[in-house]
């Protein structure tokens, strides 16, 4: 049989993303701000067929905190680059790596995390169905 629902691995790599990518912005001061006028046009991206895989969205590159001094920068990318960095982005998943390498938890918990965020880079990378 077909399934398109989430399994339980999936689900809970994605809700464990959600919180590590919202620890990450905090405690390393992102900036991940863009223009709603780029905002709508990734919305206007997403709405096409195969857009995960084959679309680009704008996505702010400069994402140190808001006090610094650069202008903003932005550039396309695919949802594997914003996921995974490319030249001029490091990427979310390498930044929430970067948290968790100063963060606290216990190594099990790190584990765990880790797996969930190897298999969001898969699936970003267009590795995994």
């Amino acid at each position: 049989p077909m399934e398109v629902q989430l399994t339980d691995f999936e689900n809970a790599a994605f809700a464990a993303m959600i919180v590590l990518l919202s620890k990450a912005i905090l405690a390393l001061d992102l900036d991940l701000r863009i223009p709603i006028s780029k905002i709508e046009e990734n919305m206007a991206t997403a709405k096409r067929r195969s857009a995960c895989m084959e679309g680009r969205f704008w996505f702010r590159i400069n994402v140190s905190g808001p006090g610094a001094s650069e202008e903003a920068k932005y550039e396309l990318m695919t949802i594997g680059e914003i996921m995974n960095g490319n030249e001029s982005f490091p990427g979310l998943l390498p930044l929430c790596a970067d948290y968790l390498a100063t963060s606290d938890c216990d190594s099990e918990v790190q584990g765990t995390l880790e797996r969930y965020m190897g298999f969001i880079r898969k699936r970003a990378e267009g590795n995994l169905p």
